[in-house]
């Protein structure tokens, strides 16, 4: 059982060790393999990253954090995916809905070698930038106000498709706002290197190739295990191992909550429960970036849940 204030013997546990192309790092040797690809989404660290070749068609480029365990700069479908003879990132049509963990996993894959459903580590890496990128929050400030949350109060009651000029980012959504004008749906965020990503919060849930065991998931030590029920990241406080410890699915800022539009934490009773994050349009508050619902299995599917694609080396 691991505390906030015991977390720290998990950051002293490493093995120095030499690994292709990666230089010197520190490493939880039980935790990544010789490729240095993540086995699970552990701490990672490692001074400087290494960089990927051009993105494909319809994918944009992520800069990498160490400290959520993306050792390389990495391209992610810019749009959710679409069903168009295969996943498709791309602006028009709606997206790819009613599918489980599992094909959503397959239809990455089949892609190319270099495809992969969006992992946690890679998906943590992008909430992050987004968390402190000063154009995605409401007062043009990081840690001041809140961030977009996207498509999420039910009006309209259904998923939109999006646009390929990245200043609509409220696009069917019935409010007003652009890429320097701030909205509470607005569609779109801002990465620090200028990129523009579509619907990473609400619209519909993402799968990340991600899943817990329900003895691993965190929880407010006020429930005394983990609920299926809605809790705040300010509430989550007892983290089982170093699986969910916070660096591997909450924000940088550990005081901010849903009030600062990054949504909520649902554990659930599903075991093991395969990853969704961001939220849909019909989650209100609890939707955002860091939106984390464990409730459900890797066979689950519904008209809410989506997927996106990542390409890297």
């Amino acid at each position: 059982m691991v505390s906030r204030t015991s977390m720290k013997r998990y950051v002293h546990v490493f093995a120095l060790v030499w690994i292709s192309n990666c230089q010197l790092v520190s490493v939880d040797c039980l935790d990544y393999d010789l490729t240095c690809r993540p086995l699970r989404n552990i701490l990672f660290q490692r001074a400087t990253c290494s960089a990927i070749g051009a993105c494909a068609s319809g994918y944009i480029r992520v800069p990498c954090n160490p400290a959520v365990g993306t050792i390389t700069d990495f391209c992610v479908a810019k749009y959710e995916m679409k069903n168009n003879s295969g996943a498709k990132s791309e602006a028009a049509g709606l997206p790819w809905v009613s599918i489980t963990q599992t094909n959503a996993i397959t239809e990455c894959s089949n892609l190319g070698a270099n495809f992969h459903l969006i992992t946690n580590a890679e998906w943590m890496t992008i909430a992050r930038n987004i968390e402190t990128t000063a154009a995605n929050w409401s007062t043009g400030t990081v840690n001041n106000g809140a961030i977009s949350s996207g498509h999420n109060d039910n009006t309209p009651a259904n998923a939109l498709a999006a646009s390929t000029d990245d200043t609509q980012g409220c696009t069917g959504t019935g409010q007003v706002c652009s890429n320097v004008t701030w909205d509470a749906q607005r569609r779109t965020s801002t990465l620090s290197n200028g990129e523009t990503i579509w619907d990473f919060a609400g619209n519909v849930w993402e799968w990340n190739d991600w899943q817990v065991t329900q003895a691993n998931k965190a929880y407010s030590s006020a429930d005394g295990v983990p609920l299926a029920a809605l809790r705040e990241w300010t509430a989550i406080d007892t983290f089982p191992n170093a699986l969910m410890i916070p660096s591997t699915w909450q924000p940088t800022n550990s005081a901010l909550s849903s009030a600062n539009g990054i949504g909520q934490y649902y554990a659930g009773n599903t075991d093991p429960g395969a990853s969704l994050r961001g939220g849909s349009w019909t989650n209100g508050a609890s939707a955002g970036a860091f939106r984390l619902d464990l409730n459900n299995g890797p066979a689950s599917s519904a008209a809410t849940i989506g997927f996106r694609c990542v390409q890297s080396n």
